[in-house]
């Protein structure tokens, strides 16, 4: 039987210290703390509750690219038999509570086997629910959320729009915007380069994620977090080509599953396929992209700021976006006077910034002057970004009956590559198929098992035949839920559920169309 030992740990923060080991305050007078490293807590985890943690996506349709915000569920000893002896150790509110286990603390699990350390997830806490009661259980409930929460709560702002981009170049910009950045990235260089990016977005209405998730749409890529043997984060994407050609499996499953979902019925029928493609048209001078319509007064030496919301001259663009912006010219542009609603008498004495931005630019307009001024008259120009209505090609499959399949691809141009994309997944879903969503597996059953228990990560290609079923082929791993059950001295059951989508759906792509081998669409 197998074995593998669960250890958990939480990353500290200490005061930063002089070199005459005194604490450095902050402007505000309170002391700057820095992460001093990951401490073992393991010996305090209530062994009663298994660890259960998920990774990826657990959804095997074609919009599955995106992984969830994984979670992480424990429990501790909040009793006097903890690690310190003390009630209270893990109630935030008490008076013994620990200083390193609050909100946000970092926390990572790992297991070892075999002497291999294997990081399973990393995240920071968001709950902790001790229970009351002195002669209670007393328990502390914990959940905690891995790094895919900073792109599902921080919005999309300040970003302008990008041009001839990869997903691994838009990602890398993406990510610069949060406020922690991962441990590791390991990233694919994307299979095609967007003329556009970002000029459908609209600043501060959607979060980063829904980006994300057009761009991955948009490629036919994945983007997870992972785990590994070096690091417990590693923010991972990878492309179209590398899902299509997975190479060798990382893990082999023979009739050794403890559990496999099949199933076939009319859900996965597919009778139509319609893939979206975006056409997206730029000014080729520059023109009025907003106007002001009510007049701004500005006191000597103050600042105002404003936000425009860019629009089509013509009228008929669903969205536009700022390619580029001309910096303001007097008079041209602008007209700021010392008289309400006409005159340019002042226009030396405004300056005026845009921030970055997309449809929506934030205008800063300082009055440097010694009078009071009005900014009556102000006509941006610049080039702008038409986002017309999405041209769809529709291929039937040869169904009889059987739902439509919608592919959005927002940030793909090429009306040529939504027909293939279109004309494959038809020649897919022409035959009725098998949805294997997912395979269970208990790791301590066999060396083997446990290895693939514990390396197989989200994006993972792994092969499973099943005699009584009769599945005998490839699956990309989705997404990835464990449950650790302690057995006694540090030793747990390792459960483990791969989520699947079959490896076939995404090598269709390249079975009847040969420059698809080298990823080329809409040739």
């Amino acid at each position: 039987m197998a074995s593998a030992t669960l250890y958990v740990d939480v990353e500290c923060y200490s005061p930063l210290l002089d070199p005459d080991g005194l604490i450095i305050n902050d402007p505000d007078g309170d002391p700057i703390e820095v992460l001093s490293g990951w401490v073992d807590i393991t010996s305090d985890i209530r062994i009663t509750m298994p660890v259960s943690y998920s990774t990826g996506n657990p959804n095997n349709d074609i919009e599955a690219r995106v992984a969830d915000e994984g979670v992480l569920r424990l429990a501790f000893d909040n009793s006097i038999g903890n690690s310190q002896g003390v009630a209270g150790l893990y109630s935030p509110d008490h008076v013994n509570a620990d200083e390193c286990f609050v909100q946000n603390q970092p926390i990572r699990i790992r297991l070892v086997s075999n002497a291999i350390t294997y990081y399973q997830w990393r995240g920071s806490i968001s709950t902790i629910e001790p229970s009351a009661g002195s002669m209670g259980e007393r328990i502390t409930y914990v959940e905690a959320v891995d790094f895919m929460r900073y792109f599902y709560e921080t919005d999309f702002t300040n970003v302008n729009i990008q041009t001839n981009k990869r997903d691994d170049e838009l990602l890398t910009t993406l990510i610069a915007q949060l406020p922690r950045q991962p441990e590791n990235t390991e990233f694919d260089t994307g299979n095609d380069q967007y003329t556009y990016a970002f000029h459908d977005e609209i600043a501060g209405t959607s979060h980063i994620i829904s980006v994300i998730q057009k761009m991955m749409m948009s490629g036919l890529g994945k983007f997870f977090v992972r785990g590994g043997t070096t690091y417990s984060e590693t923010l991972t994407y990878i492309n179209r080509q590398n899902i299509l050609n997975p190479g060798t499996a990382v893990a082999a499953l023979d009739n050794t599953m403890s559990g496999l979902s099949v199933i076939r019925d009319d859900s996965s029928l597919i009778k139509r396929v319609n893939v979206k493609s975006y056409p997206v048209e730029i000014d080729s001078t520059d023109v009025i992209l907003w106007q002001l319509n009510s007049e701004i007064s500005i006191d000597p030496g103050v600042t105002k700021t404003f936000t425009m919301t860019l629009r089509d001259p013509n009228g008929r663009a669903t969205n536009v976006a700022a390619l580029s912006l001309v910096d303001p010219v007097a008079d041209t542009d602008y007209k700021f006077s010392s008289v309400s609603g006409s005159g340019n008498d002042l226009n030396a004495d405004l300056d005026i910034s845009y921030s970055n931005g997309t449809s929506t630019i934030v205008v800063t307009v300082t009055n440097t002057g010694a009078s009071t001024g009005y900014l009556w008259y102000f006509y941006p120009r610049g080039k702008g970004a038409y986002l017309y209505e999405p041209i769809t090609t529709s291929v039937l499959t040869g169904q009889e009956f059987g739902k439509t399949l919608n592919v959005d691809m927002v940030y793909q141009e090429d009306v040529n590559v939504a027909r293939d994309i279109a004309t494959i997944l038809a020649d897919w879903y022409s035959v009725a198929r098998s949805n294997i969503s997912s395979c269970k597996i208990i790791g301590n059953k066999s060396d083997a098992l446990m290895e693939a228990a514990l390396v197989v990560q989200p994006g993972d290609y792994v092969t499973i035949k099943e005699d009584q079923t009769g599945i005998d082929t490839g699956f990309i791993v989705n997404g990835v839920d464990k449950e650790l059950i302690p057995l006694g001295g540090g030793s747990v059951l390792v459960n483990a559920i791969w989520y699947l989508t079959q490896a076939q759906i995404v090598t269709g792509f390249i079975l009847d169309v040969d420059l698809l081998d080298v990823g080329v669409l809409g040739v």
